[in-house]
């Protein structure tokens, strides 16, 4: 437990001066589950009177459920925001090259401040829009509610 602990706190060390990064949103949630796995585990050594398998199994299904319905991009285009219009803009880059279109409410903060920044990433989203046919309208499989909403904000 001390390893994942410190392994925990370094990525929080990290993250504070780099900010976040799809990678290492998934490693800071993946050593919360690898915690509470710990903790099942020490449970099951001093009482050993419940099915761990089928514990580790819903943990896993809850942990796999949960990063699935996680919105990443925007949790990352808000941290990566915050430390922007707090002075620290190293991690703008990151967001306007790699996130989707879940980030552009976040983005769409930095407006005023960075305007290079937003246009690029609005051209960004201009191009895989076009791309893949979303102003359009496409098929119904390729629906998605985000881009749904943010198509019209584009096409000002």
């Amino acid at each position: 437990m001390f390893l994942a602990w410190t392994s925990f706190y370094r990525m929080y060390l990290y993250v504070s001066v780099n900010g976040l990064t799809r990678l290492r949103l998934l490693v800071i949630v993946f050593l919360a589950f690898e915690f509470i796995g710990l903790l099942l585990t020490l449970h099951y050594i001093i009482k050993k009177k419940f099915n761990i398998i089928v514990c580790y199994l819903i943990v896993m299904l809850c942990f796999y459920s949960f990063i699935n319905l996680m919105p990443t991009d925007y949790i990352i285009a808000k941290n990566q925001v915050d430390r922007a219009l707090a002075g620290n803009a190293n991690g703008l880059d990151y967001v306007t090259q790699y996130l989707s279109a879940d980030a552009y409410s976040q983005v769409e903060r930095i407006k005023e401040k960075n305007p290079k920044e937003f246009n690029n990433y609005i051209y960004g989203l201009t191009c895989q829009a076009t791309d893949e046919n979303r102003f359009s309208g496409a098929s119904w499989q390729s629906f998605n509610i985000t881009w749904h909403k943010v198509i019209p904000k584009l096409q000002k």
